[in-house]
């Protein structure tokens, strides 16, 4: 095996011994494999695409961190992943989690999107350089906030909710799309900064 090759294979494999821990005895077993599709979706296109593109080592740690982060609230379900701790400790009303994975779904994705959007396109200044994947991870999280809802409406109303994970507040989708667009600021300004080009 490619020394190059045996990171990439390390994260898949943290990743699957995760994702089978996340699939045993889940808190609510249907809804497990709802909060899993995006798993069960991108690794293994990660892993056919592998050839065609390889993301850096730094991109594939990221990707890990966040698959580890979204199987923890699948086997839970977001909104009663165990952080009783933090919930008290700030008196918050409700578990802040998925909100947490919201966030860092902009900071930990940024990277991978903006090395996939400088293979693709020759971007002309270096502010649509960053700008790009702010603007992806925006349009990915509105479409997420979407299909989400059609799911809840479309499975059994205790499915629904717990797959939400709204925990009450009718502007969740709202909120969570907020973060996407702060956590990806946020990482496109320390790689804006950071850049030598």
């Amino acid at each position: 095996m490619n020394k190059k090759d045996q990171y990439p294979l390390f994260c898949l494999l943290v990743f699957i011994a995760v994702f089978i821990w996340a699939a045993i005895n889940p808190l609510y077993p249907r809804d497990w494999f709802l909060e899993s599709i995006l798993s069960i979706i991108a690794v293994p296109t990660l892993v056919l695409t592998y050839k065609k593109f390889r993301f850096s080592n730094t991109s594939y740690t990221l990707i890990l961190i966040f698959m580890i982060l979204q199987a923890i609230g699948s086997h839970y379900t977001y909104g009663s992943v165990p952080i009783n701790l933090i919930t008290k400790m700030f008196s918050f009303s409700r578990n802040h989690y998925d909100r947490f994975v919201h966030f860092m779904f902009g900071v930990l994705w940024y990277l991978p999107i903006l090395e996939i959007c400088r293979s693709l396109v020759r971007f002309k200044s270096k502010f649509t350089v960053y700008l790009a994947p702010v603007l992806i991870i925006t349009a990915l999280g509105s479409i997420f906030e979407v299909l989400e809802w059609l799911v809840a409406i479309i499975v059994e109303p205790e499915l629904g909710i717990a797959y939400l994970g709204t925990q009450g507040d009718q502007w969740d989708a709202q909120k969570d799309m907020v973060l996407k667009i702060i956590g990806s600021s946020i990482a496109a300004f320390i790689f804006s900064k950071n850049s030598k080009n």
